[in-house]
């Protein structure tokens, strides 16, 4: 089961040109915790569960299909390792995320665990890259989410935007 307070970014990105895209002035959360920076055209929309949090949430609509930015940070309620809190979390999905890939990466300077993973709600497949990043106090989870035939061409843009991110304390 992943904890309430668990950190999560979900981040649908946009680009189908496959070029890495310029990238614009930094967002970040609500907490402070950490900022990203994204391409021009991604407007702020109002996510009732991630402002709760004190995350962030913007979309980009200008390239079909829409992307989306989602982010949020809290700490993990209970001690837990980024290994421990990663199982949680594939355990607490399993009957929606097929993994497909898992690397142990660098993010941001941190220790971080990249997944790729279709994931399936009903009739909506989406193909989901993925990265637990460790915080001093638990993780920033970062996602992009696009249809499974937009995914190669937005993984660039994607792959600049996780790159940028930046822990703030």
């Amino acid at each position: 089961m992943i904890p309430a307070s668990a950190c999560v970014l979900f981040l649908l990105a946009a680009g189908p040109s496959g070029e890495s895209p310029q990238l614009g002035p930094r967002h970040r959360d609500g907490r402070g915790v950490f900022s990203v920076q994204v391409p021009a055209g991604w407007v702020t929309i109002e996510d009732v569960v991630f402002a709760k949090l004190g995350g962030m949430a913007l979309r980009r609509e200008s390239q079909p299909p829409a992307a989306t930015l989602k982010a949020v940070a809290v700490d993990f309620p209970l001690p837990m390792s980024l290994d421990q809190y990663i199982e949680n979390s594939t355990q607490a999905y399993q009957k929606i995320w097929k993994i497909e890939e898992r690397s142990p990466v660098s993010l941001a300077g941190a220790r971080a665990v990249r997944l790729v993973i279709v994931q399936t709600l009903g009739a909506d497949t989406k193909r989901l890259l993925k990265y637990f990043v460790a915080t001093p106090k638990g993780a920033i989870v970062l996602t992009v989410s696009v249809s499974p035939e937009a995914f190669a061409g937005r993984l660039p843009e994607f792959e600049a935007i996780a790159g940028s991110l930046k822990l703030e304390r």
